[in-house]
């Protein structure tokens, strides 16, 4: 499940043209890159979406596929919105 949230997230970023990507071993991941991700955290949490204050994330089994695909949404969502108010920023 987590290798496939990633890989899903990792092709929508690269897509977007963010230097923004998605690092997992395991359940563990997280967002990684050289983009300022503090307004995407805040975003997220607002969202309903917590991300811990150290910003790593995990899945359980208790995680369903609808959760998975909420998840994806509210990233998608969040970074649209963020790019648009110039948060985020496409690579040079």
């Amino acid at each position: 499940k987590t290798k496939r949230l990633c890989d899903n997230l990792n092709e929508f970023f690269e897509a977007q043209g963010l230097d923004l990507k998605m690092v997992y071993f395991g359940s563990l991941f997280r967002f990684k890159g050289n983009a300022n991700i503090d307004m995407l955290i805040y975003n997220l949490n607002s969202r309903g979406i917590y991300v811990w204050e150290g910003r790593n994330m995990f899945l359980s089994t208790a995680h369903s596929d609808s959760d998975c695909a909420r998840f994806l949404t509210v990233v998608k969502d969040s970074v649209y919105e963020l790019v648009e108010e110039g948060f985020l920023r496409k690579k040079s």
